[in-house]
Protein backbone atom coordinates (compact mmCIF):
# COMPACT_ATOMS: atom_id res chain seq x y z
CA UNK A 1 0.00 0.00 0.00
CA UNK A 2 1.50 3.71 -0.54
CA UNK A 3 2.24 6.43 1.61
CA UNK A 4 -1.22 7.83 0.52
CA UNK A 5 -3.02 4.98 0.78
CA UNK A 6 -1.98 4.44 4.07
CA UNK A 7 -2.81 7.95 5.38
CA UNK A 8 -6.35 7.45 3.40
CA UNK A 9 -7.03 4.12 5.48
CA UNK A 10 -6.10 5.93 8.46
CA UNK A 11 -8.40 9.10 8.12
CA UNK A 12 -11.39 6.68 7.30
CA UNK A 13 -10.60 4.85 10.30
CA UNK A 14 -10.64 7.91 12.71
CA UNK A 15 -13.45 9.07 10.77
CA UNK A 16 -15.69 5.10 11.14
CA UNK A 17 -15.61 6.01 14.93
CA UNK A 18 -16.05 9.91 14.94
CA UNK A 19 -18.16 10.89 11.13
CA UNK A 20 -19.38 14.51 12.57
CA UNK A 21 -16.41 16.15 14.39
CA UNK A 22 -17.73 18.99 16.14
CA UNK A 23 -17.73 22.97 14.78
CA UNK A 24 -14.35 24.11 15.68
CA UNK A 25 -12.58 21.00 17.14
CA UNK A 26 -10.07 20.62 13.60
CA UNK A 27 -8.74 24.14 13.82
CA UNK A 28 -8.69 23.64 18.23
CA UNK A 29 -6.51 20.64 17.38
CA UNK A 30 -4.51 21.97 14.52
CA UNK A 31 -3.04 25.09 16.60
CA UNK A 32 -2.58 22.54 19.63
CA UNK A 33 -0.73 20.50 17.46
CA UNK A 34 1.57 23.45 15.64
CA UNK A 35 2.39 24.84 19.69
CA UNK A 36 3.11 21.30 20.70
CA UNK A 37 5.36 20.56 17.99
CA UNK A 38 6.83 23.56 18.58
CA UNK A 39 7.25 23.26 22.29
CA UNK A 40 8.98 19.16 21.51
CA UNK A 41 11.10 21.19 18.48
CA UNK A 42 13.15 22.65 21.19
CA UNK A 43 14.05 19.16 23.19
CA UNK A 44 17.46 17.83 21.40
CA UNK A 45 18.75 21.57 21.38
CA UNK A 46 17.40 23.49 24.25
CA UNK A 47 20.44 21.98 26.71
CA UNK A 48 22.91 22.31 23.88
CA UNK A 49 21.80 26.12 23.26
CA UNK A 50 22.00 26.87 26.95
CA UNK A 51 25.68 25.67 27.38
CA UNK A 52 26.85 28.58 25.10
CA UNK A 53 25.76 30.93 27.33
CA UNK A 54 28.66 29.62 29.44
CA UNK A 55 26.67 28.44 32.38
CA UNK A 56 26.48 25.33 34.24
CA UNK A 57 24.81 22.05 33.94
CA UNK A 58 22.75 23.43 37.23
CA UNK A 59 22.02 26.58 35.42
CA UNK A 60 21.10 24.61 32.18
CA UNK A 61 18.45 22.58 33.95
CA UNK A 62 16.80 25.67 35.72
CA UNK A 63 16.47 26.82 31.72
CA UNK A 64 14.22 23.59 30.62
CA UNK A 65 12.18 23.66 34.13
CA UNK A 66 12.03 27.42 33.38
CA UNK A 67 8.98 26.37 31.15
CA UNK A 68 7.38 24.16 33.47
CA UNK A 69 7.52 26.88 36.01
CA UNK A 70 5.95 29.80 33.97
CA UNK A 71 3.21 27.06 33.03
CA UNK A 72 2.39 26.28 36.78
CA UNK A 73 1.50 29.69 38.11
CA UNK A 74 -0.66 30.28 34.70
CA UNK A 75 -2.48 27.31 34.40
CA UNK A 76 -5.43 28.94 36.55
CA UNK A 77 -4.79 32.41 35.20
CA UNK A 78 -5.78 30.90 31.57
CA UNK A 79 -8.62 28.73 32.49
CA UNK A 80 -10.37 31.58 34.45
CA UNK A 81 -9.98 34.21 31.97
CA UNK A 82 -11.14 31.51 29.39
CA UNK A 83 -14.17 30.98 31.37
CA UNK A 84 -14.65 35.07 31.30
CA UNK A 85 -13.38 36.36 28.16
CA UNK A 86 -13.89 33.18 25.81
CA UNK A 87 -11.87 30.88 24.27
CA UNK A 88 -10.17 32.64 20.94
CA UNK A 89 -9.56 35.76 23.13
CA UNK A 90 -7.16 33.42 25.38
CA UNK A 91 -5.62 31.70 21.71
CA UNK A 92 -5.03 34.50 20.13
CA UNK A 93 -3.00 35.70 23.40
CA UNK A 94 -1.52 32.71 24.02
CA UNK A 95 -0.33 31.70 20.39
CA UNK A 96 1.44 35.19 20.42
CA UNK A 97 2.91 35.43 23.97
CA UNK A 98 4.18 32.27 22.86
CA UNK A 99 6.10 33.46 19.40
CA UNK A 100 7.42 36.72 20.83
CA UNK A 101 9.30 34.56 23.88
CA UNK A 102 10.46 31.96 21.17
CA UNK A 103 11.83 34.70 19.07
CA UNK A 104 13.12 36.74 21.92
CA UNK A 105 15.15 33.50 23.35
CA UNK A 106 16.59 32.70 19.96
CA UNK A 107 18.09 35.99 19.46
CA UNK A 108 19.36 36.98 23.07
CA UNK A 109 22.94 36.88 24.04
CA UNK A 110 22.14 37.29 28.02
CA UNK A 111 21.50 33.96 30.33
CA UNK A 112 19.14 36.23 32.57
CA UNK A 113 17.39 37.06 29.48
CA UNK A 114 16.93 33.86 28.12
CA UNK A 115 15.60 32.66 31.28
CA UNK A 116 12.76 34.84 31.89
CA UNK A 117 11.79 34.22 28.14
CA UNK A 118 11.56 30.34 28.78
CA UNK A 119 9.33 31.56 31.45
CA UNK A 120 7.22 33.59 29.66
CA UNK A 121 6.96 30.45 26.88
CA UNK A 122 5.20 28.71 29.18
CA UNK A 123 2.53 30.99 30.73
CA UNK A 124 1.69 32.07 26.91
CA UNK A 125 1.78 27.83 26.40
CA UNK A 126 -0.32 27.73 29.61
CA UNK A 127 -3.39 30.14 28.28
CA UNK A 128 -3.74 28.70 25.05
CA UNK A 129 -3.60 24.75 25.93
CA UNK A 130 -5.71 25.47 29.50
CA UNK A 131 -8.52 26.99 27.52
CA UNK A 132 -8.17 25.09 24.85
CA UNK A 133 -9.08 21.93 26.79
CA UNK A 134 -12.06 23.63 27.96
CA UNK A 135 -13.11 24.27 24.91
CA UNK A 136 -12.92 20.96 23.85
CA UNK A 137 -14.79 19.24 26.96
CA UNK A 138 -17.78 22.38 25.75
CA UNK A 139 -17.68 21.17 22.22
CA UNK A 140 -18.31 17.20 23.86
CA UNK A 141 -21.51 15.97 23.89
CA UNK A 142 -22.02 14.00 27.43
CA UNK A 143 -22.21 10.97 24.91
CA UNK A 144 -18.86 11.18 22.85
CA UNK A 145 -16.81 12.87 25.45
CA UNK A 146 -14.64 10.25 26.29
CA UNK A 147 -13.97 9.86 22.10
CA UNK A 148 -12.76 13.55 21.61
CA UNK A 149 -10.89 14.02 24.53
CA UNK A 150 -9.18 10.94 23.31
CA UNK A 151 -8.51 12.26 19.25
CA UNK A 152 -7.58 15.89 20.86
CA UNK A 153 -5.09 14.02 23.24
CA UNK A 154 -3.77 11.90 19.91
CA UNK A 155 -3.22 15.18 18.07
CA UNK A 156 -0.96 16.20 20.71
CA UNK A 157 1.04 13.09 21.51
CA UNK A 158 2.06 12.98 17.56
CA UNK A 159 3.17 16.61 18.27
CA UNK A 160 5.30 14.97 20.77
CA UNK A 161 6.62 12.27 18.97
CA UNK A 162 7.13 14.64 15.64
CA UNK A 163 8.79 17.81 17.53
CA UNK A 164 12.45 16.25 18.33
CA UNK A 165 12.99 14.89 14.74
CA UNK A 166 11.92 18.08 13.52
CA UNK A 167 14.20 20.17 15.77
CA UNK A 168 17.54 18.40 15.42
CA UNK A 169 16.56 18.71 11.54
CA UNK A 170 16.31 22.48 12.14
CA UNK A 171 19.42 22.65 13.68
CA UNK A 172 21.52 20.69 11.57
CA UNK A 173 20.57 23.33 8.92
CA UNK A 174 20.38 26.64 10.93
CA UNK A 175 22.21 26.38 13.83
CA UNK A 176 20.65 26.45 17.56
CA UNK A 177 18.71 28.89 17.85
CA UNK A 178 16.85 27.88 14.47
CA UNK A 179 14.42 26.03 16.61
CA UNK A 180 13.71 28.51 18.18
CA UNK A 181 12.76 30.22 15.33
CA UNK A 182 10.57 27.69 14.12
CA UNK A 183 9.09 27.96 17.06
CA UNK A 184 7.95 31.41 16.94
CA UNK A 185 6.96 30.98 13.25
CA UNK A 186 4.21 28.20 14.38
CA UNK A 187 3.06 30.58 17.08
CA UNK A 188 2.15 33.10 14.80
CA UNK A 189 0.58 30.38 12.53
CA UNK A 190 -1.67 29.50 15.39
CA UNK A 191 -2.57 33.21 15.77
CA UNK A 192 -3.45 34.21 12.69
CA UNK A 193 -5.32 30.88 12.33
CA UNK A 194 -7.22 31.65 15.92
CA UNK A 195 -8.27 35.19 14.72
CA UNK A 196 -9.68 33.38 11.03
CA UNK A 197 -11.12 29.92 12.56
CA UNK A 198 -12.12 30.09 15.58
CA UNK A 199 -15.48 31.35 17.32
CA UNK A 200 -15.98 35.13 18.96
CA UNK A 201 -17.40 34.92 22.31
CA UNK A 202 -21.27 34.64 21.67
CA UNK A 203 -20.69 31.65 18.93
CA UNK A 204 -18.67 29.98 21.28
CA UNK A 205 -21.38 30.21 23.89
CA UNK A 206 -23.95 29.19 21.22
CA UNK A 207 -22.09 26.04 19.76
CA UNK A 208 -21.16 25.15 23.97
CA UNK A 209 -25.05 25.11 24.26
CA UNK A 210 -26.00 23.26 21.47
CA UNK A 211 -23.41 20.26 22.02
CA UNK A 212 -24.13 20.01 26.03
CA UNK A 213 -27.29 21.03 25.91
CA UNK A 214 -26.55 23.98 28.60
CA UNK A 215 -28.54 26.80 28.35
CA UNK A 216 -26.15 30.14 29.28
CA UNK A 217 -26.75 31.43 32.99
CA UNK A 218 -25.69 34.25 35.12
CA UNK A 219 -21.70 33.92 35.19
CA UNK A 220 -20.44 36.30 37.90
CA UNK A 221 -17.11 36.32 39.76
CA UNK A 222 -18.79 35.62 43.16
CA UNK A 223 -21.03 32.71 41.75
CA UNK A 224 -18.03 31.24 39.42
CA UNK A 225 -15.74 31.02 42.63
CA UNK A 226 -18.69 29.89 44.53
CA UNK A 227 -18.54 26.65 41.73
CA UNK A 228 -15.25 26.26 42.47
CA UNK A 229 -15.16 25.98 45.84
CA UNK A 230 -18.14 23.37 45.77
CA UNK A 231 -15.53 22.00 42.78
CA UNK A 232 -12.90 21.29 45.15
CA UNK A 233 -14.98 19.49 47.64
CA UNK A 234 -15.81 16.77 45.22
CA UNK A 235 -14.41 13.59 45.67
CA UNK A 236 -14.33 12.70 41.80
CA UNK A 237 -12.32 15.98 40.87
CA UNK A 238 -10.08 15.55 44.03
CA UNK A 239 -9.00 11.82 42.93
CA UNK A 240 -8.95 12.90 39.54
CA UNK A 241 -6.56 15.03 40.17
CA UNK A 242 -4.12 12.68 42.20
CA UNK A 243 -4.41 10.26 39.51
CA UNK A 244 -3.72 12.95 36.79
CA UNK A 245 -0.72 14.03 39.32
CA UNK A 246 0.66 10.53 39.49
CA UNK A 247 0.48 9.39 35.62
CA UNK A 248 2.14 12.34 34.61
CA UNK A 249 4.96 11.92 37.35
CA UNK A 250 4.92 8.49 36.01
CA UNK A 251 5.33 9.66 32.18
CA UNK A 252 7.75 12.43 32.74
CA UNK A 253 9.62 10.23 35.63
CA UNK A 254 10.27 7.25 33.08
CA UNK A 255 9.97 8.22 29.71
CA UNK A 256 12.08 11.41 30.13
CA UNK A 257 14.65 10.33 32.43
CA UNK A 258 14.35 6.75 34.27
CA UNK A 259 14.35 4.93 30.66
CA UNK A 260 16.16 6.64 28.59
CA UNK A 261 19.10 6.65 31.51
CA UNK A 262 18.57 2.73 32.31
CA UNK A 263 18.64 2.63 28.68
CA UNK A 264 22.20 3.91 28.71
CA UNK A 265 23.91 2.76 31.57
CA UNK A 266 22.10 -0.70 31.92
CA UNK A 267 22.09 -1.58 28.14
CA UNK A 268 24.56 0.75 26.16
CA UNK A 269 22.25 2.20 23.99
CA UNK A 270 23.21 5.31 21.97
CA UNK A 271 21.27 8.14 21.21
CA UNK A 272 19.71 7.34 18.27
CA UNK A 273 18.28 3.84 19.87
CA UNK A 274 16.70 5.99 23.13
CA UNK A 275 15.05 8.32 20.38
CA UNK A 276 13.57 5.44 18.40
CA UNK A 277 12.58 3.80 22.15
CA UNK A 278 10.65 7.28 23.16
CA UNK A 279 8.64 7.82 19.64
CA UNK A 280 8.19 3.80 20.17
CA UNK A 281 6.35 5.05 23.35
CA UNK A 282 4.63 7.75 21.52
CA UNK A 283 3.16 5.45 18.73
CA UNK A 284 2.07 2.85 21.55
CA UNK A 285 0.07 6.27 22.85
CA UNK A 286 -1.49 7.16 19.53
CA UNK A 287 -2.62 3.96 18.52
CA UNK A 288 -5.12 3.59 21.37
CA UNK A 289 -6.61 6.94 20.92
CA UNK A 290 -9.77 5.27 19.22
CA UNK A 291 -10.25 2.84 21.53
CA UNK A 292 -9.62 4.80 24.74
CA UNK A 293 -12.77 6.68 23.56
CA UNK A 294 -14.80 4.07 22.82
CA UNK A 295 -14.24 2.56 26.25
CA UNK A 296 -14.20 5.45 27.91
CA UNK A 297 -17.87 6.37 26.69
CA UNK A 298 -19.45 2.93 27.00
CA UNK A 299 -17.80 1.47 30.27
CA UNK A 300 -17.29 4.47 31.93
CA UNK A 301 -14.55 6.81 33.21
CA UNK A 302 -13.99 4.81 36.72
CA UNK A 303 -13.20 1.22 35.41
CA UNK A 304 -10.87 2.73 32.83
CA UNK A 305 -9.13 4.73 35.49
CA UNK A 306 -8.26 1.98 37.50
CA UNK A 307 -7.34 -0.91 34.88
CA UNK A 308 -5.06 1.63 33.19
CA UNK A 309 -3.02 2.14 36.46
CA UNK A 310 -2.93 -1.40 37.56
CA UNK A 311 -1.88 -1.92 34.04
CA UNK A 312 0.62 0.44 33.81
CA UNK A 313 2.14 -0.81 37.22
CA UNK A 314 2.89 -4.18 35.82
CA UNK A 315 4.55 -3.11 32.80
CA UNK A 316 6.63 -0.80 34.86
CA UNK A 317 7.68 -3.49 36.57
CA UNK A 318 8.64 -5.36 33.18
CA UNK A 319 10.99 -2.38 32.63
CA UNK A 320 13.27 -3.67 35.28
CA UNK A 321 13.61 -7.09 33.89
CA UNK A 322 14.16 -6.23 30.08
CA UNK A 323 17.99 -7.08 29.96
CA UNK A 324 17.82 -7.09 26.13
CA UNK A 325 17.23 -3.82 23.50
CA UNK A 326 14.06 -5.63 22.05
CA UNK A 327 12.37 -6.28 25.42
CA UNK A 328 12.72 -2.93 26.05
CA UNK A 329 11.60 -1.41 23.26
CA UNK A 330 8.46 -4.08 23.58
CA UNK A 331 7.99 -2.77 27.02
CA UNK A 332 8.23 1.14 26.00
CA UNK A 333 5.64 0.09 23.15
CA UNK A 334 3.17 -1.40 26.11
CA UNK A 335 4.16 1.59 28.47
CA UNK A 336 2.69 3.72 25.62
CA UNK A 337 -0.36 2.19 25.51
CA UNK A 338 -1.95 1.84 28.56
CA UNK A 339 -0.70 5.39 29.68
CA UNK A 340 -2.84 6.61 26.76
CA UNK A 341 -6.22 5.09 28.60
CA UNK A 342 -4.80 6.55 31.89
CA UNK A 343 -3.92 10.11 30.43
CA UNK A 344 -7.33 10.61 28.81
CA UNK A 345 -9.38 9.16 32.14
CA UNK A 346 -9.10 11.95 34.51
CA UNK A 347 -10.02 15.00 32.06
CA UNK A 348 -12.85 13.46 30.76
CA UNK A 349 -14.03 13.49 34.42
CA UNK A 350 -13.64 16.94 34.58
CA UNK A 351 -16.05 17.78 31.55
CA UNK A 352 -18.49 15.74 33.96
CA UNK A 353 -18.56 17.07 36.90
CA UNK A 354 -17.47 20.89 36.68
CA UNK A 355 -20.13 23.59 35.85
CA UNK A 356 -20.32 24.89 32.07
CA UNK A 357 -19.32 27.97 34.24
CA UNK A 358 -16.37 27.17 35.46
CA UNK A 359 -15.19 24.38 33.06
CA UNK A 360 -11.99 26.09 31.86
CA UNK A 361 -10.79 26.69 35.57
CA UNK A 362 -11.38 23.27 36.59
CA UNK A 363 -9.08 22.52 33.67
CA UNK A 364 -6.54 24.96 34.84
CA UNK A 365 -6.61 23.35 38.38
CA UNK A 366 -6.31 19.85 36.91
CA UNK A 367 -3.41 21.00 35.09
CA UNK A 368 -1.44 22.34 37.75
CA UNK A 369 -1.69 18.87 38.85
CA UNK A 370 -0.38 17.68 36.23
CA UNK A 371 2.48 19.77 36.05
CA UNK A 372 3.63 19.40 39.36
CA UNK A 373 3.77 15.52 38.65
CA UNK A 374 5.91 16.43 35.42
CA UNK A 375 8.17 18.76 37.82
CA UNK A 376 8.68 16.08 40.63
CA UNK A 377 8.82 13.29 38.58
CA UNK A 378 12.45 13.48 36.97
CA UNK A 379 13.60 14.56 40.36
CA UNK A 380 12.38 12.22 42.62
CA UNK A 381 13.17 9.09 40.11
CA UNK A 382 16.84 10.27 39.54
CA UNK A 383 17.08 10.69 43.58
CA UNK A 384 16.42 6.89 43.76
CA UNK A 385 18.56 5.55 41.01
CA UNK A 386 21.48 8.10 42.21
CA UNK A 387 20.85 6.63 46.21
CA UNK A 388 19.72 3.27 45.36
CA UNK A 389 19.07 1.35 41.60
CA UNK A 390 17.39 0.79 38.60
CA UNK A 391 15.43 -1.86 39.71
CA UNK A 392 13.99 -0.27 43.40
CA UNK A 393 13.13 2.94 41.51
CA UNK A 394 11.27 0.68 38.72
CA UNK A 395 9.23 -0.65 41.47
CA UNK A 396 9.12 2.30 43.91
CA UNK A 397 6.77 3.54 40.64
CA UNK A 398 4.68 0.46 40.73
CA UNK A 399 3.79 0.45 44.16
CA UNK A 400 2.84 4.58 43.79
CA UNK A 401 0.61 3.05 40.62
CA UNK A 402 -0.47 0.68 42.79
CA UNK A 403 -1.46 2.23 45.49
CA UNK A 404 -3.34 4.85 43.24
CA UNK A 405 -5.21 1.73 41.86
CA UNK A 406 -6.33 0.89 45.25
CA UNK A 407 -7.59 4.54 46.23
CA UNK A 408 -9.68 5.02 42.70
CA UNK A 409 -11.19 1.47 43.42
CA UNK A 410 -12.08 2.46 46.92
CA UNK A 411 -13.28 6.08 46.87
CA UNK A 412 -13.84 6.89 43.25
CA UNK A 413 -17.70 6.93 42.30
CA UNK A 414 -18.82 6.87 38.35
CA UNK A 415 -19.63 10.23 36.71
CA UNK A 416 -20.28 9.10 33.27
CA UNK A 417 -23.83 10.58 32.85
CA UNK A 418 -26.54 7.26 32.11
CA UNK A 419 -28.66 7.52 29.51
CA UNK A 420 -32.07 8.44 30.48
CA UNK A 421 -34.62 5.95 30.59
Amino acid sequence: MSAGGVRGWFASRLLAHWPNPPPYFVPTATISFLLVVGINILAPVLPLYAETFGVTATQIGLVISAFAIGRFFFDLIGGSLADRFGFRALAVAGCGITAAAALVAGLTSSYPTLLAARAVQGAGSALYTTSAMGFVLALASPANTGRLVALYQGALTLGLALGPTIGGAVAAIFGLNGPFFAYALMGLVGLVWALVRLPGRDAESATQSAARGERARPNDRWTRWSLVRTLLTGRAFVLSMLVAAVVFLVRSGLRNTLVPLYAARELSLNEAAIGLLLTGVAIGNVSVVVHVGRVLDRRGRRPVIIGSLAATAVVVGLFAVSREPWMLFVTGLLFGMVTGYSMAAPTVMVADVADARIRSTAVGIQRMATDFGLFVGPISVGFLVDVFTFDLAFVSVSVLLLAAAVAALAAMPETKQQPAA
